[in-house]
């Protein structure tokens, strides 16, 4: 059984969760080549909102965990915050400026990604998020 690596904060907003997701698409830059993962679109993943209550909280905190594009091979889904980080460590790997960023939601925030050439890519839309 693996070990995991937890690391629990809060959160004040924008800038702190765009400062995890840079960081988790820091060490998935490294997975996908050191686990030899397939490209985020075909490695069977799909999107599945998470429900996540904090450990020792009593319920009364919810969380967000963001995964690394390992963990969510093996998991097989992952929500925005999994999903936009291992689709900009590929776009990076491949020599492409491309990060993860948020964007307000009306569940708190969503996470897309921004191409090098400004588009926007939504890998959770595309890997089965119901939109509209």
């Amino acid at each position: 059984m693996p070990r995991v690596l937890t690391i629990v904060m809060p959160f004040r907003g924008e800038r702190d969760i765009e400062r995890a997701l840079a960081a988790v698409t820091a060490i998935n830059v490294w997975q996908i080549g050191a686990y030899s993962l397939p490209p985020l679109y075909v490695s069977g993943v799909r999107y599945r909102r998470e429900q996540c209550l904090a450990p020792g909280l009593a319920g009364r905190e919810t969380c967000e965990r963001f995964l690394t594009a390992l963990q969510t091979y093996r998991e097989r889904w992952g929500d925005c915050d999994d999903l936009g980080p291992w689709r900009a460590a590929e776009l990076q790997r491949a020599g492409e400026l491309a990060r993860a960023i948020v964007r307000p939601s009306p569940v708190g925030f969503h996470v897309v990604v921004r191409r090098e050439d400004g588009r926007i890519e939504d890998p959770s839309a595309i890997l089965g998020m119901p939109t509209g």
